[in-house]
């Protein structure tokens, strides 16, 4: 497709991929992303509507964002136009040059098995500065979800969708169910505007998944979240593979809870995750001492701050069972 960047008209034929509300395409060492418009055949009927009044809003959204600037969020750089320059009909950003999924993979066990854990650790913790960045930018995520973040191998998250981002008078009306937070919805539907603790709570799900490969309400219905019927409660059956609540620790589990049971969306320190292990006698991961098939191993923490394999990062070093095990400290 033929469209006008910086004042010159373009062919667009390296497409990057497609969503429902866009395709993205790679041009000149840049992404562009070009909304799709209400007449596209792949939107559905019952969302003309909608697509025609958020393309409207669009523009003066787009002028508005945020002047701001973190490598880790893939915000808008300039706007693109259609071929004879009128219409502003999305927007140029940077190319994302690393091989990254999104956060969801890393919730599949058959992936997950194969991550290293303080890859996976820094990255969660790397995407709650992320978010308090967005914050301390006047920007509220809004439609916080797994396929909303992409990860690359090294464990760097990179937010993407933008455009959805909250921030002055443009609310984001945009919500997924799974990360929904219960404070917001009625009946499934979204009745409040997004928040700041509503990014909190969609990490804090992207977190938990991680971990435990299940999110928190899953096998749940939906009215149960307010009314505090979760993955973790006896009468909820998760799959074999998944890693039961009980074996994170007794911390993890406390900011957990608070975030999915309570009205209390403070953000926790993001090093709360903790040290990973193997349980000796199921494989089970397990973060605390206990492990859902009854084993107990109490770790005993050296009293020393050591560096690993000479590469100069300081770490906290554990013991299990005889085994040395380092945490990388931030």
């Amino acid at each position: 497709m033929r469209v006008s960047i910086a004042g010159k008209s373009v062919e667009l034929t390296d497409i990057l991929g497609e969503g429902g509300e866009a395709r993205v395409f790679r041009h000149n060492g840049l992404a562009v992303k070009i909304w799709k418009q209400a007449n596209d055949p792949t939107i559905p009927d019952h969302e003309r509507k909608a697509v025609a009044k958020k393309l409207l809003l669009a523009p003066a959204k787009l002028a508005a964002f945020p002047n701001f600037q973190f490598s880790n969020v893939i915000a808008p750089l300039n706007a693109v136009h259609d071929e004879v320059g009128k219409t502003i009909i999305g927007y140029t950003m940077p190319l994302v040059n690393e091989i990254t999924v999104p956060i969801r993979k890393w919730s599949e066990r058959n992936f997950a098995i194969n991550l290293d854990w303080q890859v996976m650790r820094r990255g969660l913790m790397d995407l709650w500065y992320s978010v308090k960045s967005l914050h301390g930018a006047g920007i509220v995520w809004g439609d916080a979800n797994d396929l909303n973040v992409l990860m690359a191998g090294s464990g760097t998250p990179y937010i993407i969708d933008c455009d959805s981002f909250q921030y002055g008078k443009f609310q984001c009306t945009a919500f997924t169910q799974r990360f929904g937070d219960w404070r917001l919805m009625d009946r499934g539907d979204l009745v409040k505007p997004h928040d700041v603790g509503s990014d909190w709570y969609a990490w804090a799900i992207m977190v938990y998944q991680s971990l435990t490969g299940v999110g928190p309400w899953d096998g749940t219905p939906q009215v149960n979240r307010a009314g505090k019927v979760g993955c973790w409660d006896a009468s909820i059956k998760i799959p074999k593979w998944a890693i039961p609540h009980q074996n994170l620790s007794e911390g993890m589990r406390h900011v957990f809870e608070t975030l999915f049971l309570t009205s209390d969306r403070t953000p926790p320190s993001p090093d709360f995750i903790g040290q990973r292990r193997d349980c000796s006698k199921c494989g089970r991961w397990v973060w605390g001492d206990k492990c859902a098939c009854g084993l107990t191993e109490r770790p005993t923490k050296m009293a020393t701050t050591v560096y690993h394999q000479g590469i100069g990062k300081i770490v906290d070093a554990w013991v299990y069972n005889d085994t040395i095990h380092f945490v990388e400290k931030r």
